[in-house]
Formats: structure tokens, sequence, C-alpha cells
């Protein structure tokens, strides 16, 4: 992913992963953006709706993103 760069969530290929990204309102059809990623911690923070979660790598890699 870019920085920054808009892109809309296709899918959560992990089902309890999809859960819990439904929950915090992390749905497919929403746009989303990259804002930060912090490689040494393997950490992302993913904006959403105007709202910011950080997310593990192995979280963001089962979002597919259009």
């Amino acid at each position: 992913m870019i920085l920054n760069k808009p892109y809309i969530i296709l899918t959560v290929r992990d089902h309890e992963l999809a859960a819990r990204m439904v929950s915090l309102g992390i749905c497919p059809g929403n746009e989303c953006k990259l804002v930060q990623q912090h490689k040494l911690f393997g950490t992302a923070i993913l904006e959403v709706q105007g709202r910011k979660f950080a997310l593990r790598k192995e979280e963001l890699e089962q979002i597919l993103f259009q």
C-alpha cells in the first residue's frame, strides 16, 4: 500500500478477523488510506471514515483492497 492513497476495502480473508473488523467499522466498501507504517514494530495506521486504527502486519495482509 502507498501512504495516503485512497483504497476501497473489498473483503477480509479471515472470518474471525472480519467479524472484529466489522465491529470496529472496517467494512467492505469503505474507503480507507494508510497514514503511517512502522516497519520496526510491524504495525500500520489505517484511517477509515475519519478514525485511525493500528493494525498488525498480519491483520493488514488479510484485508483485500482495490
